[in-house]
């Protein structure tokens, strides 16, 4: 479905007049156990809280800008380092052993467009 969304995203603004806008968003999150939520800098209430993380690349051409994909400063696709060395907690979210990685946002934001790419998408 990620593929599909992207390859649609290429199709309404993607090459030669488009640019990949990278983001990064914090999520408030008050309970424990959704994944990667950890005690970070949240923009939303402009300090450090509990909040999950995730890196977001949108398509912006000259019409409308087009969400072309994301990746969760979160397990299963990328982790702070408190959820990752954590082995009892991400069995009790379900995350899978071989998707337990720590990223930075850095490495989370040039996965992403490898990631859709891998499904096509060219912009």
């Amino acid at each position: 479905m990620r593929c599909l969304l992207a390859a649609q995203a290429d199709r309404l603004v993607g090459r030669p007049r488009a640019a990949r806008v990278t983001d990064d968003t914090a999520l408030p999150k008050k309970g424990a156990l959704s994944i990667g939520v950890a005690r970070q800098y949240c923009g939303q209430p402009g300090k450090r809280a509990r909040c999950q993380a995730l890196v977001s690349l949108t398509l912006a051409g000259q019409e409308v800008p087009v969400p072309w994909g994301c990746g969760f400063r979160a397990v299963p696709r990328t982790a702070i380092e408190g959820w990752t060395s954590d082995a009892e907690r991400c069995v009790a979210a379900g995350v899978p052993e071989d998707e337990v990685v720590a990223r930075a946002k850095g490495e989370i934001a040039l996965a992403v467009p490898n990631g859709i790419a891998a499904g096509g998408a060219t912009a």
